[in-house]
This record gives structure tokens, C-alpha cells and sequence, in this order.
């Protein structure tokens, strides 16, 4: 039997610390900018919030182009991007032709799997948007 050297079992349990996020340091930016931008569209007033809304509609959809490219983490910024703009007041319907521009999935099922996550994302936010109000 071969036993881990101590340090190396330290590191390994600790490892998210040591690695960079899932999709990198570039989708990581992307995602803060678009956090920051949809707070900033959720709280402005309605002659501001036009400006706002293509920039942060730009930057959640560059997110799942960063993952295409990356053939890394699609369905994750799909579902994220689609939780997001949905909260925004966009629905599944309205996202899925926008995103399926942006994903280019590669298949019929690829496709099947995004209209099904956009989908999952924005009944998730409805239910959510639901138990707020009650």
C-alpha cells in the first residue's frame, strides 16, 4: 500500500485553494462584470437601465461564448447566464434563441440539453420570485 505523504494530502484536501475557478480567470472576470452590471440594471432607474441592460445582457452572453470556446463548463454558464437575464424579466422563450446564438451547440442533443437548462434556470427563478412576494 503507498501512503500520501503528509503535505501532499494537506494540499489535496485543501485543493480549491490552490487551483484557479473552474473556467478560468477570464469567465471569472466576465461573471463579476456581469454581477455587478445586473445589480446595477436591477436598481437604476428606467432612463438609466437602457445603457446598462446591453452591456450586462453582452457580458452574461460572452460568458457562455467563453465556455464554448473553452469546451468548458457550457452547460454551467448557460444555466448561470440564463438564471441571471431571467430575473432580469426575460423568459425561457425569449433566452433560448439569444443563447442558442451564442452556445452553437453542436448537436441535436447539445441543443436539446440548452433549451432544457434555460429552462430549468427560469422556472428555478420563478419559483423563487414566487416565495419572495408571498
Amino acid at each position: 500500500m503507498i501512503e500520501l505523504p503528509d503535505w501532499l494530502a494537506e494540499w489535496l484536501r485543501d485543493i480549491e485553494s490552490h487551483l484557479e475557478p473552474a473556467g478560468g480567470k477570464r469567465r471569472v472576470a466576465l461573471r463579476k462584470h456581469a454581477a455587478r452590471l445586473k445589480r446595477g440594471v436591477l436598481a437604476a432607474s428606467d432612463e438609466e437601465r437602457q445603457g446598462l441592460l446591453a452591456d450586462w445582457i453582452s457580458y452574461e452572453l460572452q460568458v457562455i461564448a467563453d465556455a464554448q470556446a473553452a469546451n468548458s463548463g457550457w452547460n454551467d454558464a448557460i444555466f448561470t447566464s440564463a438564471a441571471n437575464l431571467a430575473e432580469g424579466g426575460w423568459t425561457a422563450d425569449d433566452l433560448i434563441p439569444v443563447i442558442e446564438d451564442v452556445a452553437q451547440p453542436r448537436t441535436a442533443r447539445d441543443r436539446n440539453l440548452m433549451i432544457g437548462t434555460v429552462k430549468s434556470a427560469c422556472k428555478k427563478v420563478n419559483r423563487k420570485q414566487k416565495w419572495s412576494t408571498k
